[in-house]
């Protein structure tokens, strides 16, 4: 009897350790340190390795990062081990117990990442959660279809898994799928956002168009609306906005700047109607309005820069790339039609570079690489050229128009001048 009252003392003194490691980790997370949050989520899996929240609180911290800062890792192949880890812990989670639909929901968000690092030979057997594939999906897709049906079976009382489901076949233009669990997920859970997102993959029929008007008019005059009016504003603008009727999208564009909903996001949202329309000047008037709104906001200076280009004012248009590439260094594309154009107005000299860090810090992108290749040459700088081309064809060995470039380009190098 002794015996039984040790273990159980000493179990639960694990447990209470385990616990206060929980709650370190959850704050050493919330505060930003991703590292030190892993390290207390280790020690609770070693203190409890039959609990499944050992497993989904270090792989949901590293799915956050993964999604929303994936700068947070300094290679590529520390993100991809990142990746690893993670769905090696929501696996963890669903065998050591009884089957876990949030594991399953964590699984599947890790598979849309695991896909674009399929070619890093990842070493993850896919086929385990494969049921019903669809042939037109690659393994990714099906590893995430099957965890989410897998979800949905587990707690199909609850909306946010069909509502995962149904966006998931939405993308991938499953529509009367998608319909399917969107319809489910308003049964479940009625909302306003709900029935946009239905009449949306409905096509948006007149007749059900002139249903939601009417559900939006009702919901701006009852008082019982939880919604704040500039959402509905916002989400009736993207109904016509999905439905082609851009005058009504800026009306409604206006309607929920004007109750405050992001007012400079909404004008850039109004501009884009106009750009749509091929009506440059009045895009214009709207992105300068956003900018002048809130001058952090990079994608308003983006689109400014690239209406200021149609019009042909090529220096306005650089300033404001060269701005919203400043907002947003890391990103892409900023950067990306800042040196495109330099490189229309003769700035060689000024786009190279860009360019050339283009290519280094994202080298699962062909186009920074395909120009670098022609600058070189219309540079007389060969070597460069070539050496451009034979990272390329390394980084996509399958693909054969690139291995001739790269045929016909030391070709070129090699003949005598």
């Amino acid at each position: 009897m002794l015996a039984a009252l040790v273990l159980g003392v000493r179990s639960e003194v694990r447990r209470l350790q385990a616990w206060a490691e929980r709650r370190a980790g959850s704050r050493a997370y919330y505060e930003g340190d991703v590292d030190a949050a892993l390290a207390h989520y280790d020690t609770v899996r070693r203190l409890l390795p039959g609990l499944p929240s050992s497993y989904t609180d270090p792989a949901d911290s590293l799915c956050e990062v993964l999604q929303w800062a994936p700068e947070h890792f300094e290679s590529r192949d520390t993100f991809d081990a990142a990746v690893v880890a993670a769905t090696a812990h929501y696996v963890d989670a669903i065998r050591v117990s009884t089957p876990n639909a949030w594991a399953y929901a964590g699984l599947a968000s890790l598979a849309e990442i695991l896909g674009e690092s399929r070619r890093r030979a990842l070493t993850m057997d896919l086929a385990v959660f494969q049921r019903d594939p669809l042939d037109s999906l690659g393994p990714e897709d099906r590893l995430q279809e099957a965890a989410l049906l897998r979800a949905v079976l587990l707690e199909p009382h609850n909306y946010y898994y069909r509502d995962f489901l149904g966006y998931f076949y939405w993308k991938r233009g499953f529509w009367e799928r998608a319909k399917a669990q969107v319809r489910q997920a308003i049964a479940l859970q009625p909302s306003l956002d709900r029935h946009f997102y239905l009449a949306n993959l409905l096509s948006v029929s007149p007749e059900l168009l002139e249903a939601v008007e009417l559900g939006v008019n009702d919901a701006l005059r009852s008082p019982d609306t939880l919604v704040p009016a500039s959402q509905i504003h916002r989400l009736l603008a993207e109904v016509y906005l999905g439905s082609g009727r851009l005058r009504q999208a800026r009306e409604s564009f206006a309607a929920a700047a004007q109750e405050g909903h992001v007012p400079f996001a909404m004008h850039v949202q109004i501009g884009r109607t106009h750009v749509a329309e091929g009506h440059d000047e009045m895009a214009l008037a709207s992105f300068r309005t956003a900018t002048e709104l809130d001058t952090s906001y990079a994608p308003a200076w983006t689109q400014l820069g690239l209406t200021l280009s149609r019009l042909e004012r090529h220096d306005e248009a650089v300033d404001a790339l060269r701005h919203a590439r400043g907002l947003s260094p890391t990103a892409y594309r900023p950067a990306w039609m800042l040196a495109l154009e330099l490189q229309q107005g003769n700035r060689t000299d000024e786009a190279l570079p860009i360019f050339e860090g283009l290519e280094r810090r994202f080298p699962d992108k062909r186009e920074p690489a395909l120009r670098l290749i022609d600058l070189y040459l219309e540079l007389g700088r060969q070597d460069r050229a070539v050496d451009v081309a034979r990272r390329l064809t390394e980084r996509f060995p399958d693909e054969e128009v690139l291995r001739d470039q790269l045929e016909q380009l030391e070709t070129l190098r090699d003949r005598p001048r």
